[in-house]
């Protein structure tokens, strides 16, 4: 799965988009969105990401001053066909103290072969100000199998004013 969302990281309150690869209940390359706990499950989208080329992803939270439609609103976007979708999630659930930006296994210790998934112009926006991820506190996280410790994943270092980075695939199925 690939995926960006708010909120997740050590706290219980989530909003992600994304494609997966080879996941349960989702098509190949297929879009998907999830608000969690408030639904518990990934949202097949009727999107699908072109292989090789480029998806657009954007997760907002929305909370108007008079306490009406909180949630989150997801934009996903197949570049080369125009193709969208944007739904819009009910949620009071919502913590904006991380944002993430994902390359993860599908459950098992196995991992899509991929080559590499790049991340463009990756920010965060607060008060309608962007700024890169990397001008944020960031985990480089390395993944693993955890039977056999192979490293199965890499990200790179952050380039373009802390905006973009991709991860390496090193250890396939």
């Amino acid at each position: 799965m690939f995926w960006v969302g708010i909120g997740g990281w050590g706290v219980n309150a989530l909003g992600q988009a994304g494609t997966a690869i080879g996941n349960s209940g989702l098509g190949k390359h297929q879009a998907w969105t999830e608000v969690l706990p408030d639904q518990g499950a990934t949202v097949a989208a009727p999107l699908y990401a072109t292989e090789g080329q480029g998806f657009y992803t954007d997760v907002t939270h929305l909370k108007y001053s008079d306490g009406s439609n909180e949630g989150f609103k997801f934009y996903l976007e197949n570049i080369p066909t125009g193709n969208t979708y944007a739904p819009l999630t009910q949620s009071t659930h919502y913590n904006g103290a991380t944002a993430e930006a994902i390359t993860e296994k599908n459950g098992s210790n196995d991992l899509a072969n991929f080559d590499k998934a790049y991340y463009y112009y990756t920010d965060v926006q607060h008060s309608g100000s962007g700024y890169g991820i990397g001008t944020y506190p960031n985990d480089k996280i390395i993944m693993h199998n955890g039977t056999t410790g192979d490293t199965l994943a890499t990200p790179s270092s952050l380039s373009n004013s802390g905006q973009d980075f991709y991860v390496q695939q090193n250890h396939c199925k």
